[in-house]
């Protein structure tokens, strides 16, 4: 298992090695530009935090990164981040994860950065000193799977009040249309079901479709409702 030094000796051994190959980027407000700045600190100030968060949170979302975006956090064009980008990215993302577990982060805190850490070792081809390294993230995923859920936050979650009545809906006067609706669970999906309640419509099928996070372990494409007909 690497150790948190070992990881940072990497890392600046792989920005090296393909700086020196490609040159340092010119172009300093580039994603590349950005990522080489934080794999060349010695640590996360604040700043590195913000900057790793903005990637991660677009990662997150898309499973890419593209190569330039303005001070509002809005893509330039539509270039993504190269091969050897993405591998640096991949390694700053699993450095955050021994430096939250080394500075005692809150267990969300590393859940979030277990979470996307996960996307990027499972979409991305890792440069040789992450190869490993899925083993150890899963071995770290169990030991805080171990301490959740955290008591104090399943105390707040806890409803002091039982649902003991609810009322079925009626259906009467319905449409049901002959379509199976893919269902991942989010705001986006409540509304569409919601419209075809407004309309006085019903789908033939509902299916959940679950994706890979520390909840399901499943992996997948987010689907927040998919419509198609049979």
């Amino acid at each position: 298992m690497t150790s948190l030094q070992t990881l940072k000796n990497q890392l600046s051994y792989f920005l090296q090695s393909f700086t020196h190959a490609t040159g340092v980027p010119s172009l300093q407000q580039s994603t590349l530009s950005r990522l080489c700045s934080l794999a060349a600190e010695e640590g996360f100030s604040s700043h590195s935090n913000k900057e790793i968060d903005f990637f991660s949170k677009k990662y997150d979302i898309a499973l890419r990164l593209f190569s330039f975006y303005d001070n509002k956090g809005r893509k330039l064009g539509v270039e993504t981040l190269n091969h050897a980008g993405l591998q640096l990215f991949a390694g700053l993302l699993y450095l955050r994860i021994l430096l939250a577990i080394d500075q005692n982060a809150s267990d969300i805190d590393q859940a979030k950065y277990i979470n996307v850490c996960w996307k990027a070792f499972d979409n991305i081809n890792l440069p040789d000193f992450l190869q490993t390294e899925p083993e150890r993230l899963k071995y770290l995923q169990d030991k805080l799977f171990e301490r959740l859920p955290a008591k104090n936050l399943q105390d707040k979650a806890l409803s002091p009040y039982t649902v003991t009545n609810i009322k079925p809906v009626n259906w009467d006067g319905f449409k049901t249309l002959p379509i199976d609706v893919l269902f991942y669970e989010g705001p986006i999906a409540r509304a569409y079901l919601e419209t075809f309640y407004s309309l006085k419509c019903k789908s033939r099928r509902i299916h959940l479709i679950a994706e890979r996070d520390l909840v399901s372990k499943k992996k997948g494409r987010t689907i927040y409702a998919l419509i198609f007909q049979t």
